[in-house]
């Protein structure tokens, strides 16, 4: 916002200009296709828009000063421009009595003036402003995990925002905004606590943490608590410092003993021949450990955050299951505007409960998701006798569901529930081939492998082969394990995600 500066008066004039006329010709309808159009969401009044002044003046105490600032900025040109429009003669009455270009009304809910009084909502202007006001909202509800999982789908897919995920090195306690990216807040991970994460922030100060002993040696990791360094650790917060997620959740331990050393230093006021306390202490050993496999990875994940942020469980699946006709919520969404619908979507359960209706009969809500967004489904008796085992939180399926809007809310209805793999098995091939450029790969390929034959996965199985890629006379090597294995998109996904593989394509 506040490049603003920069940018000539005539230019910001022009598009003020092209704005004015729109509103002239169409009014409010020319707002909200503004506002659709500068700031990449959807809306259809000015309702959606609207924010008491108390939540307004309580998102703004939690933004910085330089982000105020920045509004500030915005309002100072808007109101001068409307100054200056006040020395011309451009009146204009709409059919309610609304004089344009001679009146000036407070924006309660944005906190500046507008011309014209009608507008609810400044796109052009506001546009960079947006990040700041989302962070505010956040900083509100950080405790509220539905509602932030709410936020940051809008964050997302309505706002179209970038955001940086939680990181020791670029996150506050609370959601902030650095460059117009939403910086997702430390606090707002479960169960970790504001005070705590603001020991993380005092002991970064203005200097990045360079590995996981420097954040051991500046930050008393006893008082932050080992619950709260799990959080983090299953959130990704430490992936700058190491990208092997299960390795730092593996060490805390021992990284929490050295801190706890390194204190006791510090408060004895022991001096160390070789400089700081602790630093004649040696490093501990971390935990030689692989990675969790992606999958594992999402799940631990949403462990701490609530929901997923930087991918979903279904995304590998998705072009398969788009070749067999199986529909994104979005997709559902946009066909059951135009009417009633059959249609099959997939979905990962994250709950199921069941009732009883006055007859007696059992029924169910189950609450699944997609990589487009989060959705119920009721199903009803015969159903439920049917498809009950498929339910379990953290399967994976496929639903056949009768979708209808009504007062502007999807409602599904279940005809017949299915494992995911089974609708992908003939979609796969019966054979998988990996490019291995390292040598050390092919324990962790056997471990991804031996690990899906226990999990005794429905669809396809079939053979796979490892190609080596080596750089003597024999530029590749096959070797045929000679066994099935299961083969679906999270398999696929799992080995693509290895160090030392390449590549993995059906043979």
């Amino acid at each position: 916002m506040l490049a603003w500066e920069s940018v000539s008066d005539q230019a910001v004039n022009q598009r003020v200009d092209e704005i004015i006329a729109a509103v002239r010709a169409s009014g409010d309808t020319a707002v909200v296709e503004l506002t659709n159009r500068f700031d990449r969401t959807q809306v259809s009044s000015f309702a959606e828009l609207e924010m008491s002044k108390d939540r307004l003046q309580t998102a703004l105490t939690r933004i910085s000063s330089e982000q105020r600032e920045a509004l500030e900025v915005a309002a100072n040109r808007v109101r001068s421009y409307h100054e200056r429009q006040l020395s011309h003669s451009w009146q204009y009455e709409e059919a309610d009595g609304t004089l344009l270009g001679q009146k000036v009304t407070p924006m309660d809910r944005v906190g500046i003036y507008v011309p014209g009084g009608k507008a609810a909502y400044p796109s052009s202007v506001l546009m960079n402003a947006m990040p700041a006001k989302v962070a505010g909202v956040m900083n509100c509800d950080i405790h509220l995990t539905d509602k932030l999982s709410i936020y940051f789908q809008e964050v997302k897919k309505g706002l179209g925002i970038d955001y940086i995920p939680p990181c020791v090195n670029r996150s506050l306690a609370t959601f902030d905004v650095v460059d117009q990216k939403l910086v997702y807040a430390l606090g707002a991970l479960k169960n970790v606590g504001a005070d705590a994460m603001r020991l993380v922030v005092e002991g970064r100060g203005e200097k990045p943490f360079a590995t996981l002993f420097d954040f051991a040696r500046r930050c008393d990791l006893k008082r932050i608590g080992k619950r709260p360094l799990e959080m983090l650790a299953r959130a990704g917060a430490f992936d700058q410092l190491d990208s092997n997620r299960k390795r730092v959740f593996d060490s805390l331990e021992a990284l929490v003993g050295y801190s706890a050393a390194i204190q006791d230093q510090k408060t004895s006021n022991q001096v160390s021949l070789f400089g700081e306390a602790g630093d004649d202490l040696p490093e501990p050993r971390l935990a030689n450990t692989p990675d969790w496999l992606p999958a594992v990875r999402l799940a631990e994940e949403y462990k701490a955050i609530g929901f997923y942020l930087s991918g979903h469980p279904l995304d590998d699946y998705m072009t398969a299951l788009k070749r067999n006709q199986v529909l994104s919520l979005d997709d559902v969404m946009a066909k059951a505007e135009h009417g009633a619908c059959v249609v099959k979507m997939a979905g990962h359960v994250a709950g199921r409960q069941e009732r009883k209706s006055a007859r007696g009969n059992r029924f169910a809500f189950a609450q699944l998701s997609d990589p487009t967004g989060a959705y119920e489904v009721t199903i009803f008796s015969d159903t439920l006798d049917v498809c009950r085992d498929h339910l379990e939180t953290g399967n994976k399926v496929v639903l056949t569901v009768e979708a209808t809007m009504e007062s502007d809310q999807l409602k599904l209805l279940a005809r017949s529930i299915v494992p995911i793999d089974t609708v992908v098995s003939d979609l796969t091939s019966s054979a998988l081939r990996v490019y291995v450029n390292e040598p050390q790969a092919v324990s962790a390929i056997s471990t991804v492998l031996e690990g899906a034959k226990t999990q005794k996965l429905r669809g396809a199985r079939g053979p796979v082969i490892l190609t080596l890629m080596t750089s003597g006379d024999l530029a590749e090597i096959d070797i045929d394990l000679s066994e099935d294995f299961p083969i679906n998109p999270e398999i696929k996904g799992a080995l693509r995600s290895l160090d030392g593989v390449m590549d993995v394509v059906e043979a």
